[in-house]
């Protein structure tokens, strides 16, 4: 709809500036290189003298000819030398370059002509935490901090340069500031909520997750991650709502269908509509192996225990860690009659935490199975 708009006003007057620059960052959003270069070229013939036409000629070229893009945003930085976006771009090239003491120059440039920048703050820490010098970092953000202890963003950025540490007490503490200067600031909670899963904290974790969606309550990904957190604590009505919700905002959401689907197969549902919704998950995401492992389970069920076991095998053989699948596998295979087999694999499963009902109900089919 935005680029039907656009291109009526184009047809209208085919040199308007500002829908030239914007059809241009429309076409690399879209990740549409060819036309995001022809709208770029105008904005640059149109207006030569405009920083951001050469910054978006530049973002095109960014990707397959860096030096085409550093010579762009050179000129955008001579025709806006206090503007740091030019910086930015200029040291994102540098990067890809590998000229790392010239794209250290322009980050420390773009917070020199913008020293209260967020954004720039934030991509010269990560660019020095990916080039392994964390503790640079996280000096560079303490002194942003010195000078500005207000930024919640420079704070909740200080407790993800920790998380990244593995120093997750002083994240928890960061994220916590940052709630506290800004409650509203939904980033925050998501990573507070991530650190409590890391601390083992589920139901601190599930409280800042849902904090966050009070905030932004259609975050699909987030409603379908509260609803695994309270399937892992077998509280299955409260998973059913939140996997309901992500399904209702959006029907194509893989990972919610698929728990979705175990769900009603695991909760005595029909399995019929249990399958229909794991077939779904499966033509959107093809490779998944939880989704495999939930389609063979439906099949189980359903009482097709031959054609299940080779998906148990499968998955086990490619991630031998996940619970689930084991429990899978050792149930199919002493419906098979492999005794031995399927104790095995019941007792490796409790071994890497299984959880819930199958933890009980493995438990119950160990104690009342015997190998001769």
């Amino acid at each position: 709809m935005a680029q039907s708009e656009f291109e009526a006003a184009l047809k209208l007057s085919p040199g308007m500036l500002p829908v030239v620059e914007s059809m241009a960052s429309l076409q690399l959003a879209r990740r549409q290189p060819a036309l995001a270069k022809e709208y770029a070229q105008r904005c640059v013939e149109v207006a030569p003298g405009n920083p951001t036409c050469h910054l978006l000629l530049g973002m095109v070229f960014l990707d397959g000819e860096t030096g085409t893009a550093l010579e762009q945003f050179q000129i955008a930085s001579r025709l806006a030398p206090k503007e740091p976006v030019a910086h930015l771009q200029l040291a994102a090239a540098y990067s890809r370059m590998k000229k790392w003491q010239e794209a250290e120059n322009q980050f420390q440039e773009a917070l020199r002509v913008s020293p209260r920048n967020d954004h720039a703050l934030e991509q010269y820490a990560n660019y020095l935490a990916v080039r392994n010098q964390r503790a640079q970092a996280i000096t560079r953000v303490q002194q942003f901090l010195a000078d500005y202890p207000d930024d919640a963003g420079a704070t909740l950025l200080l407790g993800s340069l920790y998380a990244g540490a593995k120093q997750y007490g002083d994240a928890k503490t960061q994220a916590e500031r940052a709630i506290q200067l800004d409650p509203k600031l939904v980033a925050a909670y998501l990573d507070l909520g991530k650190l409590e899963q890391a601390l083992g904290n589920r139901d601190a974790a599930i409280r800042s997750y849902e904090k966050a969606l009070t905030l932004q309550p259609n975050i699909v990904p987030l409603l379908t991650l509260v609803g695994n957190l309270y399937l892992y604590k077998s509280d299955l009505a409260s998973a059913r709502k939140y996997y309901d919700r992500a399904v209702a905002i959006d029907s194509d959401f893989a990972p919610a269908l698929a728990n979705l689907a175990y769900l009603q197969a695991n909760q005595g549902g029909d399995l019929n509509v249990a399958l229909s919704l794991a077939q779904k998950a499966k033509s959107l995401l093809p490779n998944l192996d939880a989704i495999d492992d939930t389609l063979a389970w439906i099949e189980f069920l359903k009482g097709e225990h031959v054609e299940a076991l080779p998906t148990f095998e499968e998955c086990v053989r490619k991630d031998p860690s996940i619970a689930v699948f084991r429990y899978h596998l050792g149930m199919a295979l002493l419906a098979r009659g492999d005794k031995k087999g399927a104790k095995s694999a019941l007792e490796v499963a409790l071994k890497l935490n299984l959880a819930g009902d199958d933890a009980q109900r493995a438990r119950e089919t160990l104690a009342h199975t015997t190998v001769d």
